[in-house]
């Protein structure tokens, strides 16, 4: 089995991703590691089992693929994690001095930065400015951590993004179905790590919680199949969240927000079995 140097590959997960990737492994998920001609393969069992393949071409990645539904819009997900966890358990016969393909993918990324240095600043900016316009996510990521404060008119942008995701993988009567399960749940997990945590970093603690709350009451009311388990991983990251919140808030708010969990606690505001999420935090 190929060995990886694990120096630098974490880097290329979101956090979240890469703790879920790290549970699956602890708990024995991977099996059937094999190396392959061009990389290697491996089998995680879950409530689905999910094949992922890792091939390496002229030193690069030339391709990653995991049958679950976040990987199938490229991104790398908790399966492949796990195997490349499983890939760095100490095994005989490394070559010593191997280039692993993790440094070629940011070997190649750093051309990519090199490039991106060269454009001037004027030229930049106004690159930016379209993509941005043309991707909402893009503009509320940027207005949330740059601007210097959170408007109230970002607010209805950031709450009718979360409509957007609703909206974008539902059918007509506004239920998800399992091939579309997985990718709403990780846009729903994306867009609180790219959103919350940065108002919580600029001290926007109420505007987080508010947010947070937002999405946790939309999980709590989706007509969604969930055999994955997807809307306990994003409830979890919003209670994770909530923690967070309540470490950096001052006293105001948190009386603002034991409020909130007081009188949300058993009113029916979300499915009865993530009442237990807001009963449990103020305990």
């Amino acid at each position: 089995m190929m060995v990886l140097n694990m120096e630098n590959w974490k880097e290329l997960f979101r956090p979240h991703i890469l703790e879920r990737g790290l549970n699956y492994y602890e708990m024995g998920a991977v099996e059937n590691v094999l190396q392959t001609e061009r990389g290697f393969c491996a089998t995680v069992v879950g409530n689905e089992n999910y094949e992922v393949e890792i091939e390496i071409t002229d030193g690069r990645v030339y391709n990653k693929w995991c049958s679950c539904p976040y990987a199938k819009d490229g991104n790398y997900c908790k399966h492949m994690a796990a195997v490349l966890f499983k890939s760095d358990e100490p095994v005989n016969g490394i070559e010593e001095g191997e280039k692993t393909w993790q440094a070629r993918y940011l070997e190649s990324n750093q051309e990519l930065l090199e490039v991106i240095d060269k454009i001037p600043e004027t030229e930049l900016r106004s690159i930016l400015a379209k993509l941005a316009e043309e991707n909402e996510s893009l503009r509320n990521h940027i207005m949330t951590k740059y601007s210097s404060s959170v408007s109230e008119r970002q607010m209805i942008r950031l709450k009718k993004e979360i409509d957007n995701i609703v909206y974008r993988f539902s059918d007509r009567s506004g239920f998800i179905d399992w091939q579309n399960a997985g990718h709403f749940i990780a846009a729903m997990e994306n867009f609180l790590y790219d959103n919350v945590k940065e108002l919580i970093e600029k001290g926007a603690c109420m505007q987080a919680f508010e947010l947070t709350n937002d999405v946790f009451v939309k999980i709590g009311n989706l007509d969604i199949d969930d055999s994955d388990g997807g809307t306990t991983m994003v409830s979890d990251s919003c209670y994770d969240f909530w923690k967070q919140i309540l470490k950096n808030c001052n006293e105001s708010d948190k009386k603002q927000m034991f409020r909130w969990f007081e009188n949300h606690q058993s009113d029916g505001t979300v499915i009865d079995y993530m009442e237990d999420y807001i009963s449990d935090f103020i305990k």
